[in-house]
């Protein structure tokens, strides 16, 4: 019979073998897509895919040239930071509050702002940012894409805040502490990686915007790229 620590061995042997496996999975994508990026822009398209090529920086020289990808790049850095930290600074205390008072219509009503298509609040927002002179600014972008952190900080918030047993709420209160006091003092250090995680998250949204609408932008030239050669004759 196999002893308990040869058993042990191989299921941590197992375990480690999933986690390469699954690491090389999600990997794939982001290596296939770099190589593709350093290919000859002739091979990019090519069927079937070329494996051994030269690699070549003429992309990346070209869109150098012809964007101001550097410029485009600090915008949503800029705004992706603005708006995060805006989301949780209002997030933060709205999270808390929904959980401390046990009413939930201002969470879904946040939530409800976010389900709405995007479209719907472009006209209201021209207008107020124009009769404010604020038409272009960081400032206007930061705020329009609060509406997306915010719900998503408020929502990943609530079961940390939740999670935390009432006494200890009563106990502060006890000792004189008020609901600001709690809040930052105590609930906010209990919840810390749950404040972590809503930051990744809402950040990773707004990264994952602009790439979502180009792609939404140049589906055709893309599917038309895809297919291209795939008959002959």
């Amino acid at each position: 019979m196999t002893d308990a620590p040869t058993t042990d061995r191989w299921i941590r042997h197992l375990n480690l073998l999933q986690l390469v496996i699954a690491g090389i999975i999600i990997m794939t994508p982001t290596v296939w897509m770099v190589l593709s990026s350093l290919k000859p822009s002739f091979e990019v398209t090519a069927y079937p895919p070329t494996l051994v090529f030269s690699p070549t920086l003429e992309n990346y020289v070209e869109l150098m040239k012809t964007t101001p990808f550097v410029s485009y790049a600090v915008n949503s850095l800029i705004v992706t930071i603005g708006s995060t930290s805006l989301g949780l600074l209002f997030g933060i205390p709205a999270a808390f509050a929904v959980s401390w008072t046990r009413i939930s219509w201002p969470a879904i009503l946040t939530l409800a702002a976010r389900m709405a298509p995007g479209t719907l609040f472009l006209l209201p927002w021209y207008v107020m940012f124009r009769q404010v002179g604020m038409i272009g600014s960081y400032t206007a972008l930061i705020l329009s894409h609060a509406v997306i952190t915010l719900p998503i900080v408020i929502w990943v918030l609530l079961p940390s805040f939740d999670g935390i047993p009432r006494s200890v709420f009563e106990a502060a209160q006890v000792d004189g502490c008020s609901v600001t006091r709690i809040l930052w003092r105590i609930a906010l250090p209990l919840v810390g990686s749950g404040v972590a995680v809503a930051a990744l998250m809402a950040a990773a949204t707004l990264i994952a915007l602009p790439p979502l609408v180009l792609a939404a932008l140049v589906q055709r030239w893309l599917v038309s790229g895809l297919t291209l050669g795939a008959v002959k004759g």
